[in-house]
């Protein structure tokens, strides 16, 4: 059974084990699985996922330092003053939020970590638990990321969400390797650290989404450039 790693990334005080946010069996999660389903691509169902949510869900917008901010209310009550309305019983501001599956498909919007957990529940009606993880860590060497890794042939693989589109051809072609430094990987079944102490070291991982962003891309358009030469 896997160790329980658990975050504070709600409203309040709420604190949830990692494995509670990926949700294969979710009734919007298998809606969005039957669409994709329809229309299917020659590149396979693992592709298509990540390519149905990278068009699907949009990175939220500038300014990226404030992208994750979150606000709840809920229950009212009345003002003391007659006529002057109501005010909320419950409030919760959060900066650093993550959001369900469900939420992200509604939403149309989400950062690494939303779009990551929302791939990886699809993928887990179509891989084994094995097979594919949220995977939390840094990128070069600092700043905070979420991706989906998935391991074929033995060798894990990025499944980069924040793009606009997924990397053309067969899904596992950008070997998980530096920059990116995976910290902790689960998935519903699953939890564990990528080396005894990562988990603690994700506190010090930096949300500097603009560097980050930037970074993720020319990574992205090197790939391009070795797959056209056929390197």
């Amino acid at each position: 059974m896997s160790a329980s790693y658990t975050v504070r990334v709600r409203y309040g005080d709420q604190e949830l084990d990692v494995r509670e946010f990926v949700l294969p069996r979710g009734y919007m999660v298998a809606q969005a699985l039957e669409s994709i389903q329809a229309s299917p691509s020659a590149n396979g169902l693992v592709w298509d996922c990540w390519d149905w949510v990278c068009r699907q869900v949009q990175y939220p917008p500038l300014p990226l330092a404030t992208a994750d901010y979150h606000r709840e209310e809920c229950f009212l009550r009345g003002r003391s003053a007659p006529g002057a309305g109501f005010m909320p019983i419950k409030r919760s501001t959060k900066w650093e939020f993550w959001q369900f599956p469900f939420e992200t498909i509604d939403h149309g919007l989400g950062d690494c970590d939303d779009v990551s957990i929302l791939t990886c529940s699809l993928l887990r009606n179509v891989l084994p638990a094995d097979e594919v993880h949220v995977a939390v860590g840094k990128v070069d060497p600092y700043y905070y990321h979420a991706w989906v890794s998935v391991i074929e042939d033995g060798q894990r693989y990025i499944l980069e969400t924040t793009l606009d589109q997924a990397f053309p051809g067969e899904p596992c072609q950008v070997l998980e390797a530096n920059p990116y430094q995976p910290l902790l990987y689960f998935n519903d079944e699953q939890a564990f650290e990528a080396y005894e102490g990562a988990f603690q070291e994700l506190k010090q991982a930096l949300p500097q989404e603009e560097i980050k962003l930037r970074l993720i891309r020319e990574i992205y358009q090197v790939a391009r450039l070795r797959r056209a030469k056929g390197d």
